[in-house]
């Protein structure tokens, strides 16, 4: 895979990872049901706390496409360079 195709795909990643987990984060904690008399019943869905509410697939896309920027940029630091051979 080309370096080029490995950067707008780990950038693409970072891209909908950060916004599946920002829109995850601002939804409302409150379930709207619809009654057949016409009427709006609010059902909270409960405190789950700050883990629960930001806890999504978003996180591990966001992680992954960060993880797959610094292996781009560690990939040239960790190949062995080739060392000449002496003949004497």
């Amino acid at each position: 895979m080309s370096l080029t195709l490995k950067t707008i795909l780990a950038l693409a990643m970072i891209l909908v990872g950060g916004v599946k987990t920002v829109l995850h984060m601002s939804t409302a904690q409150t379930l709207l049901v619809d009654t057949c008399g016409g009427r709006l019943v609010a059902l909270p869905l409960g405190d789950s706390g700050m883990f629960a509410a930001s806890h999504c697939w978003g996180c591990y896309m966001l992680a992954a496409g960060l993880v797959t920027i610094a292996a781009i940029v560690l990939e040239p630091v960790a190949r062995p360079r080739a060392m000449p051979l002496r003949v004497d």
